[in-house]
C-alpha cells in the first residue's frame, strides 16, 4: 500500500495495466468531496477494461451495482468475464476488487454497427442555451463543494445557478453544462468511458433538491447503488460542450430515483442513464 498522487487528467484516471487477458489494474485514483473514491470513476475504468476485451464493437449500456465504497489508497483490481461473443452483440460481466473486496459488479453489452429504424427527441431549450464562457468552472454552480476549490477532470456547471444551497427548490429538475478539461483522444470507446465517469455526477443532488438539504451537508448520508447507461449515438464527443439534463420522479424510504440524458449543444439525445442512490437522514426529522 502507498499513497496515490489525485490526477485530475482524464487519461491518467482512466488509465489500466493489464495482468493478463481478462484482469486489469488501476493504480490512480480520484476521491469524491466525502474522502472515498469517486464512484464513476471505477464505473468508468469497469466499462474501459469490458472495451479492451471486445475490439470489433462499441458498448451500448451498461447495469452496475455499487457494492462497497472505495479508497485512494489500495490498487483496484478489474475482473472480466466474456459471457457471450455473437456476431451482434458481445456481453461483459465486470467486478472490481480493491483491498481483496468487491467494489461493483458490472454488466456491459456491445454492438456492433448497424442501420435501422431511428427517431430521437431533441432539448426544447437546446437554443436558449449558451455554454459557459470560460473554460474554468465558476464556484456558484460547480457540483463539487465549494470550500473545496479543487476541479475534477470536466468542468460541470449548474446552468440554474447556484442550486446546490440548503434551500429547498420547487422542482427536482436540474440542467448542466459538461466538457472534458482535458482532450479526449478519437477511439470512441474512450469518448464513452470518459462520459461513464461524469454521469455519476449531479443524479443524487437532483434527487435532494426540493428538499432542505444537500449531499454537502452533515445530516445526510449519500451514496450511488445502482446505475445504468445507455449510449445512443457512435460519434460521441467529450472534447465539446454537453448538456446534462436531470430529472427526479421519486424519492423515498431513504432513496432516490433520478433519470437524466446528455445532449450536444444542438439537442441532440446521446445518452441517457438512470441512478437509485442512498439519501439517509441522519437526523430524527426529515422535512417531508
Amino acid at each position: 500500500m502507498r499513497n496515490k498522487a489525485l490526477h485530475n487528467a482524464l487519461e491518467e484516471l482512466l488509465k489500466l495495466k493489464p495482468i493478463n487477458e481478462l484482469e486489469f489494474i488501476s493504480s490512480t485514483h480520484l476521491k469524491n468531496f466525502r474522502d472515498t473514491l469517486y464512484g464513476g470513476q471505477v464505473l468508468a475504468q469497469g466499462l474501459k477494461a469490458a472495451t479492451l476485451t471486445c475490439d470489433d464493437k462499441l458498448p451500448h449500456s451498461l447495469h452496475v451495482y455499487f457494492l462497497l465504497p472505495g479508497n485512494n489508497l489500495d490498487d483496484i483490481r478489474y475482473v472480466v468475464e466474456k459471457v457471450r461473443d455473437g456476431r451482434s452483440f458481445s456481453n461483459r460481466m465486470v467486478t472490481a476488487f480493491q483491498a481483496g473486496k468487491r467494489l461493483i459488479s458490472m454488466m456491459v453489452s456491445l454492438h456492433v454497427k448497424e442501420d435501422g429504424y431511428s427517431h430521437s427527441q431533441r432539448l426544447a431549450n437546446a437554443a436558449s442555451l449558451s455554454p459557459p464562457s470560460t473554460e474554468h468552472p465558476s464556484p456558484d454552480g460547480h457540483i463539487e463543494d465549494p470550500k473545496a476549490r479543487k476541479s475534477p477532470p470536466f468542468i460541470f456547471e449548474s446552468i440554474n445557478g447556484d442550486i446546490f444551497s440548503k434551500q429547498a427548490h420547487t422542482s427536482p429538475h436540474a440542467q448542466y453544462w459538461m466538457k472534458s478539461l482535458s482532450t479526449v483522444s478519437e477511439n470512441q470507446a474512450n469518448h464513452c468511458c470518459a462520459l461513464a465517469f461524469v454521469s455519476d455526477m449531479g443524479l443524487l443532488a437532483t434527487s435532494l433538491l426540493t428538499h432542505p438539504t444537500t449531499l454537502f451537508c452533515e445530516d445526510i448520508t449519500a451514496a450511488s447503488v445502482d446505475h445504468s447507461l445507455w449510449f445512443h449515438c457512435d460519434n460521441l464527443n467529450m472534447n465539446d460542450w454537453l448538456i446534462f439534463s436531470t430529472d427526479s420522479p421519486w424519492a423515498g424510504a431513504a432513496r432516490g430515483f433520478t433519470r437524466g440524458q446528455f445532449y450536444n449543444r444542438k439537442g441532440e439525445l446521446l445518452a441517457s442513464v438512470a441512478q437509485e442512490g442512498l439519501i439517509r437522514p441522519t437526523t430524527s426529522s426529515v422535512a417531508k
